[in-house]
């Protein structure tokens, strides 16, 4: 009676570490992203209008008051961290101006991180 010796997965286990650290560093980008890149989709979206507003004062001569009220009520829908007192609207000779200045506290483990947004527009008067 002869006793077969199986040969044995001799795999040390290192593909498994280098999977499970790949898929911890994709975690962590994916939780930073997460994080992160929702303000700055809000910024766009806010510049966008603004520049639609900045445009409309110009050319329409709509009083400053309704292009902040505009403003304010696209900060609000957008939950941005701003004051009525950050929309600055004014007329610079054949120019109007709309700005908005605010920063976004996102916080992360262990460190929170500012971020500065300062979205403007510019539109001659015609």
């Amino acid at each position: 009676m002869s006793t077969a010796i199986k040969p044995r997965n001799r795999q040390r286990g290192e593909g498994n570490l280098k999977a499970v650290m790949f898929l911890l560093v994709l975690g962590v980008i994916g939780y930073l992203l997460v994080k992160i890149v929702p303000p700055y989709v809000n910024d766009y979206q806010l510049h966008d209008t603004i520049v639609s507003e900045a445009r409309f004062f110009a050319a329409r001569q709509i009083k400053p008051d309704a292009v902040r009220e505009a403003v304010w009520k696209e900060i609000m829908d957008l939950r941005i961290p701003a004051k009525r007192e950050d929309i600055l609207v004014s007329e610079m000779g054949h120019t109007a101006h709309v700005e908005v200045k605010y920063t976004i506290a996102v916080e992360l483990p262990g460190y929170t991180l500012n971020l500065n947004f300062n979205p403007t527009a510019e539109s001659p008067i015609l």
